[in-house]
């Protein structure tokens, strides 16, 4: 079996305290991906965000694909607490968060699911808009007019 090399990261200056924070805490913890993400902050670049290069980061969607058949997903990479859909969002503490953070179009990522397995996912491409991501652009008045949360995306005039 050919050894997949790891390709380099890019994390924005900005995100680099929240991410340590976050790991330290599923570190002593003992969250199973918190060594994983603490390893890849330690090999990560820290970038102005002026200076930052396309690649994922935090707040920002990504359409990526399992090279194990799945078919492609589109997802914001988000801390655990902004972590509220599947359909919409990747948290930074799963295996595929910890894996796709810092990642650019092109690049192919090793990494162990939950279950134990090896697997390797591609970035297919990084989407980093100026608007925020749906729930961060909405207003007050979004927060208390859903009773069940946030809708699934745009709806139809």
């Amino acid at each position: 079996m050919i050894a997949l090399s790891l390709p380099p990261i890019a994390i924005p200056s900005i995100d680099i305290l929240r991410l340590k924070r976050v790991t330290d805490h599923a570190v002593y913890g003992f969250h199973p991906v918190g060594n994983f993400l603490r390893s890849e902050i330690d090999r990560a670049s820290i970038h102005p965000p002026s200076t930052m290069p396309d690649c994922v980061r935090l707040d920002e969607w990504v359409d990526f694909r399992p090279d194990d058949g799945e078919p492609m997903r589109s997802a914001i990479l988000v801390m655990p607490e902004k972590f509220w859909s599947y359909r919409r969002h990747v948290s930074i503490l799963s295996p595929v968060g910890a894996a796709l953070l810092g990642l650019q179009a092109g690049d192919r990522m090793p990494y162990v699911d939950g279950a134990g397995k090896s697997c390797t996912l591609s970035v297919i491409r990084v989407q980093t808009p100026d608007v925020k991501p749906f729930a961060a652009e909405k207003s007050k008045e979004w927060h208390t007019s859903w009773n069940d949360g946030p809708p699934d995306g745009p709806e139809a005039a």
